[in-house]
């Protein structure tokens, strides 16, 4: 399996490919995804993340909350392979995220309140469609879509919020620093 990258690894910070078929790679590759996803306590978790520069990534939450406002998470991981986000609506919401490749830091990003995503699930080989996402789901979704295009969510901070993690954030990136893993491609 694929080891997690942290900031640093240039893998982070590239635009993936699409995938052109679904092979043993690629296959590998959704395996790893639901099998991380499975082991540790994340949202979601892009392909890149996990070394591998393909536009895939696995979402874990579903649309809905708890009466807290809280994510639920979905009866089933889904795979999104060579996603297209069809539509994103022009409010905004500003809410919290933090990011397993770039530990200890949460930081409020504006996003779309509502999406539409087209992907494949690379088992079935069938595109599906999700209309009308509008909650953590949706979040995590345009998260993971930076992931795919070489963007962290704290590219996405306002200056005061950029200002506001600035200290903890050398320190991240101190720490990790040396831990980058050559590319496993």
């Amino acid at each position: 399996m694929g080891h997690l990258r942290y900031i640093g690894d240039p893998v982070l910070r590239t635009r993936c490919e699409e995938v052109e078929k679904i092979d043993d790679f690629a296959l590998k590759v959704a395996g790893d995804l639901l099998r991380f996803c499975k082991e540790v306590d994340c949202s979601g978790l892009a392909a890149p993340q996990l070394g591998y520069p393909i536009r895939m990534y696995a979402v874990v939450l579903s649309d809905e909350v708890d009466s807290k406002g809280y994510p639920i998470d979905a009866a089933e991981v889904t795979l999104f392979m060579n996603p297209v986000i069809t539509r994103v609506s022009k409010e905004t919401v500003l809410m919290e995220e933090g990011c397993m490749s770039i530990p200890g830091i949460r930081a409020n990003v504006r996003r779309s309140r509502t999406i539409d995503i087209r992907a494949v699930n690379p088992f079935t080989r069938e595109t599906f469609e999700e209309k009308g996402l509008s909650s953590w789901r949706a979040r995590c979704i345009l998260h993971e879509e930076d992931h795919i295009n070489g963007i962290l969510f704290i590219d996405r901070l306002d200056n005061d919020e950029k200002k506001r993690i600035e200290a903890d954030l050398l320190i991240v990136e101190q720490r990790y620093r040396y831990h980058v893993p050559k590319n496993i491609l």
